[in-house]
């Protein structure tokens, strides 16, 4: 996922890749989104990163705990 993606992908109705996706997968693109406003309801924070596997790695810390 390129940089210009990652700021897209909390976006409501983004996927990467468009309505074409890679994976065949059907999707809203709102998947994200959702996770951003818990985020921000529980006053969390997220970061985005590569994954060593490929792909995408969130990782969202609570009040100081952090969850993979």
């Amino acid at each position: 996922m390129t940089e210009a993606q990652k700021d897209r992908v909390f976006n409501r109705f983004y996927r990467v890749g468009g309505d074409q996706h890679p994976s065949g997968e059907q999707g809203a693109g709102l998947g994200m989104a959702i996770v951003q406003h818990i985020i921000a309801i529980y006053n969390a924070k997220i970061k985005l990163a590569d994954s060593p596997l490929g792909g995408l790695r969130v990782n969202v810390t609570f009040a100081g705990v952090k969850c993979d």
